[in-house]
C-alpha cells in the first residue's frame, strides 16, 4: 500500500491544527482546502474497491470545508451544510449497499433510543441560539446525520470488522465534530471547540475512507 498521501495528509492535518492554536487565517484557509483533496489522491491510489460515490463525498466536502471558510453567515452557513449534506447522503447510500439483510444484527435495536435522545437534545439546544430557518435546516441536517451513523452502524456483520470499526468511529466522530461545530458558530466561539471540531473532522473523513478501503 502507497502511504505517501496518507503522511501527505496527516502532515497537513497537524498544519491546520497548529494554524488554529496560533490564529493564523491565511494556514488555516491554505491547509483545510488541501485536507480532501488529499485524501481523495490518498484514496484513488490505495483502494482496491474503488467507489466513485466515496469520491463525490470527498468533493462535497472539500466544497463545504470552503464556504464554511468564507463566512458564518446565513448564505454560506447554509450552502456549507448543504455541501456536508450531500456528503453524508453518499456514505449512506455506500452503507446500505454494503448492508446484508441476511446478517442483520438485532442489538442494534437497542441503540436506537440513544440517537433520537441525541438528536432531540441537539435540536432543542439550537432552539434557543438560532433563528426559524437555521433551525430548520439543521434539523435535516442533524437528521441524515445521525441516519448515516446508524446506517454505518447496520454494516455490522454484514462486512469484516477491519471495514466495520473504523467506518462507524468515523460516524460518531463526525456527529461529535458537527455538534461542536454547531456551538462554536451559535452559542459560544472558543479557540479550544475550533480544534475539537478539526480533530473530529480529520479523524472521521479518515477513518470512514480507510474502513470503506477495506471492504
Amino acid at each position: 500500500m502507497n502511504e505517501q498521501f496518507l503522511i501527505l495528509f496527516l502532515i497537513i492535518s497537524i498544519l491546520n491544527l497548529i494554524s488554529l492554536f496560533i490564529k493564523n487565517r491565511t494556514l488555516t484557509i491554505i491547509t483545510k482546502t488541501l485536507l480532501m483533496p488529499t485524501l481523495i489522491i490518498y484514496y484513488i491510489t490505495n483502494t482496491s474497491n474503488f467507489n466513485i460515490i466515496v469520491v463525490i463525498a470527498l468533493i462535497f466536502a472539500f466544497l463545504g470545508d470552503t464556504l464554511l471558510l468564507l463566512d458564518h453567515k446565513d448564505f454560506f452557513f447554509l450552502l456549507g451544510a448543504f455541501s456536508f449534506l450531500i456528503g453524508h447522503i453518499c456514505y449512506i447510500y455506500i452503507f446500505i449497499t454494503n448492508f446484508n439483510p441476511s446478517f442483520f444484527n438485532k442489538n442494534i435495536l437497542f441503540v436506537l433510543p440513544i440517537y433520537f435522545i441525541l438528536y432531540f437534545i441537539s435540536i432543542n439546544r439550537l432552539k434557543k441560539h438560532t433563528s426559524n430557518k437555521i433551525l430548520a435546516v439543521s434539523s435535516i441536517y442533524c437528521a441524515i446525520l445521525y441516519i448515516m451513523s446508524l446506517t454505518a452502524l447496520l454494516r455490522l456483520d454484514s462486512v469484516t470488522y477491519a471495514s466495520f470499526l473504523p467506518t462507524y468511529i468515523g460516524s460518531i466522530l463526525f456527529i461529535i465534530s458537527d455538534t461542536s461545530l454547531g456551538i462554536k458558530i451559535f452559542i459560544k466561539r472558543t479557540k479550544f471547540l475550533s480544534i475539537l471540531v478539526m480533530v473530529t473532522y480529520i479523524l472521521a473523513q479518515l477513518l470512514i475512507v480507510r474502513g470503506l478501503m477495506h471492504l
